[in-house]
């Protein structure tokens, strides 16, 4: 959200999120990748070389997990009752409940 959109701020309300709270997972990602990822520039955030690097992967990843929730019918494949999740997972259906990926 925030390679597309540039700016903290824009990305924080597109993903329901503070500002505060997206500048904190920033932070995190920063340190995780030894990479600054998005540098200040005059109008917002520009993208470091290593975000550019990241970001086709980073977009097969969420449209992998939105093609999962929509083959769970926006389940909560993760909601814990009784026969839900085995102990531990062993594959992906375990994870989901009733019919979700059976």
């Amino acid at each position: 959200m925030l390679y597309t959109e540039g700016s903290v701020s824009a990305a924080a309300m597109r993903l329901g999120l503070s500002q505060p709270a997206l500048s904190h997972k920033l932070a995190r990602l920063r340190h995780d990748f030894g990479d600054a990822l998005f540098v200040r520039a005059p109008r917002g955030l520009t993208p470091t070389p290593r975000a550019h690097e990241l970001a086709p992967r980073v977009q097969q990843l969420v449209a992998g997990l939105e093609s999962f929730f929509d083959f769970c019918e926006g389940s909560d494949f993760l909601t814990r009752e009784a026969g839900c999740i085995s102990t531990p997972p062993t594959t992906w259906s375990s994870y989901c409940c009733r019919d979700c990926c059976r």
